[in-house]
């Protein structure tokens, strides 16, 4: 018997949500979030693939900057399977997803800024890949986009 007497009112009352019910929810909520994680991924990579590039013409600059500086020949180098380059010394490891491509594998700056030149790409595992262009003789360093 229920508070207010009546036998049928206690048995009709709806107290909240069943074991089953939030199981059933908290599935739901589990596949649609698989469904939505992906997608997520592509912007990602987009900005990893052009922080690397930038990251990449900044110490190409400043391995001309170093050549300058020093008044001797300095090489920017990328490693055969394209996942390190080394640069006034120092060695930098790419992202996972991210590799370079560079031809000549190893660019030299000289004492009055020029190089020989060369191109590189910064490449990403599914293929899109971002242009880097060392000018031969003057040695500028310049990617699509101005910057």
């Amino acid at each position: 018997m229920s508070a207010t007497g009546s036998p049928i009112l206690a048995l009709q009352r709806d107290d909240g949500a069943t074991l089953l019910e939030m199981l059933v929810v908290m599935a739901l909520a589990v596949m649609v979030s698989g469904l939505m994680f992906p997608s997520l991924r592509r912007p990602y990579r987009a900005v990893l693939a052009e922080a690397t590039r930038s990251s990449i013409v900044s110490d190409l600059r400043a391995t001309r900057a170093e050549a300058i500086r020093q008044g001797a020949d300095t090489a920017f180098e990328v490693s055969q399977d394209g996942r390190d380059y080394i640069f006034a010394g120092r060695s930098v490891r790419l992202p996972g997803p991210v590799r370079l491509e560079a031809r000549p594998s190893s660019i030299e700056f000289g004492p009055d800024g020029g190089s020989d030149g060369g191109q590189l790409r910064v490449v990403q595992d599914h293929g899109r890949s971002l242009p880097i262009t060392v000018a031969p003789g003057l040695g500028v360093v310049d990617f699509e986009g101005g910057r």
